[in-house]
């Protein structure tokens, strides 16, 4: 689980750093790819509740600690091409894959609220 885990939240961070580097032609159909991202890693953290609940705790709080990391380079890359209309689609983008960490963040936050889970 923690390589494909590894894997699932790298490819977030792949797709941002093509999406802040400029000389790096941007990903044409990024949509897909934010999708399948997204799937990959909601899969991954349902498999482990459902699998080693018992580790769910400690699993969260690595991922969660990952994926605010990743959210403050999105928001780094949004602030950087928010007001650049040749740059808006790289904006757009880093827009929607920190939405999507985001509810996966949200989710997790939630999850560890539970009173089953304290």
């Amino acid at each position: 689980m923690k390589k494909n885990l590894s894997h699932s939240l790298n490819r977030f961070g792949w797709m941002l750093h093509v999406c802040g580097n400029t000389t790096i032609n941007l990903i044409e159909e990024a949509e897909p790819g934010i999708e399948d991202a997204y799937k990959s890693l909601t899969d991954i953290i349902f498999e482990g509740i459902v699998e080693e609940p018992e580790k769910t705790g400690r699993t969260h709080r690595s991922i969660k600690k990952q994926l605010l990391k990743l959210m403050e380079e999105a928001k780094q890359i949004m602030a950087l091409f928010k007001r650049s209309s040749a740059h808006f689609d790289r904006y757009v983008i880093a827009y929607m894959i920190h939405s999507k960490m985001q509810t996966i963040y949200d989710f997790l936050d939630d999850f560890e609220a539970l009173p089953s889970n304290k």
